[in-house]
């Protein structure tokens, strides 16, 4: 059975533009050293992508979070460096919230013997996809490995990785 690697949100905008931080870019390496990991041993890697339209600050999200990000087809939406040149090919789901629905069929539908999650942010969307990989898949292992998940904020960061652990996700 393949194993899994999701690549959550490492995206322009929130590596070097209007949400980036400088600790974003520090896990490129990590990032796409998994992907090479992953794709020599032929498992599945899919890659999701946060996704608005111009009207983001009429949203929830939006009005909480009044920055504008992410919108479709401009260079902030797309996937970042060499990370964006390893998804060519892959599966890219699009998702307009913190987690992804399609996400949430894909695995439905699929058998993973190991889930890891990597990407943007450890507290915010990679803890709700984590979430929902645990909810579709309660008896797969699913990893988290710190050196391919960051945060702008350390102590969200800390507090997300000990919810994390809580859940029975396996951090390294």
């Amino acid at each position: 059975m393949k194993k899994l690697l999701i690549v959550v949100d490492y995206q322009n905008d929130f590596v070097s533009g209007a949400l980036g931080f400088a600790k974003a870019k520090s896990i490129e390496k990590p990032i796409v050293n998994e992907i090479k990991k992953y794709s020599k041993n032929k498992d599945a890697v899919i890659f999701l992508k946060d996704t608005h339209d111009k009207n983001y600050l009429k949203t929830i999200e939006g009005k909480n979070l009044p920055i504008v990000h992410t919108v479709k087809n401009t260079k902030g939406w797309e996937l970042y460096g060499e990370v964006g040149k390893l998804s060519k090919g892959k599966k890219v789901f699009n998702k307009n919230t913190f987690g992804c629905t399609k996400l949430f069929e894909y695995l439905s539908k699929n058998n993973f013997s190991e889930i890891q999650l990597c990407g943007l942010l450890t507290n915010m969307c990679v803890l709700v996809n984590a979430c929902i990989c645990k909810s579709v898949c309660p008896n797969t292992p699913i990893i988290i490995n710190k050196k391919c998940v960051s945060s702008n904020d350390v102590s969200l960061e800390n507090a997300a990785i000990k919810i994390l652990k809580n859940l029975h996700i396996k951090i390294i």
